[in-house]
């Protein structure tokens, strides 16, 4: 079917372009819109963006359910608007392989959640409603309010898995089989606490999950599913007093830390990046590549990505302007201490989420 294109013109570069171009690529012929649209070049094109971490930042405004799409280098649009047309709260609840996941309660009988799928890069979209679970309700009452939630894929088989912890019940929503499974009990213990957002989410690396646990004084650990072993890893953390979160970089999980340092006259934030090389305890399963301080910060700020080296960062910076809050993006070098290229004015409602950029069609899944 593809004989007659040129193979490294097929194979090393149609994969690195960007998905607009791609898009554009389909018009040229018949046999480039057949061979974009393949599946197979699909995932390798995948495999690509994940390589060189090729991300977009996607702001969404739960308000009003309009999300837009902004390329995460120049942080300048890359499309219009979008509006989903769903008179619902949308709830993040993960993003995978380039594509958004969204939950909504539905009060239809016979089903407990509506899920929406979004890649914000193509537009493309599918809704679809997951079959009501009956939780066991008896228990241990420490656990009556963990909640978690994510969504996560074996790259290996693109099996997309949208994943429940209520109490201390895990079931699994495969998309495929568009079925439940119960695959165990959550046995931390303390709750999996929510970062940034509305309900506790598991971040994805290849078939597994890795959420926050911790209690009113400050975040413990990491939980981890491992599904393609069906294991449970828990990763208690040293003490800190700041903010963790997650990256995914160079094909290994990191783990973000930063805080204020308050000065006489100003104040500080610390940014530490840890890779992980193993599921056990912290010495023997992280290492720490750097810890560095960004000085005479104005703004309350916080790490939103990396770059695939690790040595910028996306930060995201909220201000008092004008009797309202707004909220900045600027690029950020951590050992030049340059500023990069800057997204000023953006609307405190919205929320930031870094996400690949991919032509992978929730419509397939």
């Amino acid at each position: 079917m593809f004989d007659s294109m040129d193979t490294m013109f097929d194979l090393e570069i149609l994969p690195r372009l960007p998905v607009n171009t791609l898009q554009s690529c389909k018009c040229v012929t018949k046999e480039w819109n057949n061979w974009i649209k393949n599946p197979s070049f699909i995932n390798f094109h995948l495999e690509k963006s994940i390589q060189n971490l090729n991300f977009n930042l996607v702001l969404f405004n739960p308000i009003t359910n309009a999300i837009g799409n902004f390329d995460a280098k120049t942080l300048l649009p890359t499309t219009e608007l979008y509006t989903f047309n769903l008179k619902k709260q949308l709830i993040m609840v993960g993003s995978c392989n380039g594509v958004l996941c969204y939950k909504f309660n539905e009060s239809s009988e016979g089903s407990l959640y509506g899920l929406l799928l979004y890649n914000p890069t193509t537009r493309t979209t599918k809704t679809f409603y997951v079959p009501k679970l009956n939780h066991n309700l008896e228990g241990n009452p420490y656990y009556n309010d963990n909640e978690a939630f994510g969504f996560t894929c074996d790259n290996k088989n693109k099996d997309y898995k949208f994943v429940s912890i209520v109490r201390q019940e895990i079931h699994v929503y495969n998309l495929k089989s568009m079925s439940w499974k119960r695959i165990g009990e959550y046995s931390g213990k303390f709750c999996l606490q929510r970062i940034g957002g509305d309900v506790a989410r598991g971040f994805p690396t290849d078939n597994a999950l890795h959420w926050f646990y911790g209690d009113t004084s400050g975040i413990k650990g990491m939980f981890s599913i491992d599904f393609v072993c069906n294991k449970q890893f828990k990763t208690p953390f040293p003490r800190y007093d700041g903010r963790p979160s997650f990256v995914y970089l160079r094909g290994s999980l990191h783990l973000v830390l930063s805080k204020y340092i308050m000065h006489m006259n100003s104040w500080s934030i610390e940014i530490g990046l840890w890779v992980m090389n193993k599921y056990g305890n912290w010495h023997d399963s992280w290492v720490q590549l750097f810890k560095v301080q960004l000085d005479d910060m104005q703004y309350s700020t916080i790490p939103i990505s990396f770059t695939e080296d690790g040595h910028k960062v996306l930060l995201e910076s909220w201000r008092q302007r004008e009797e309202k809050n707004k909220k900045s993006y600027v690029w950020y070098d951590l050992f030049t201490k340059e500023l990069g290229n800057e997204l000023h004015d953006v609307s405190s409602d919205l929320i930031a989420e870094s996400c690949l950029e991919t032509l992978v069609d929730p419509r397939s899944m």
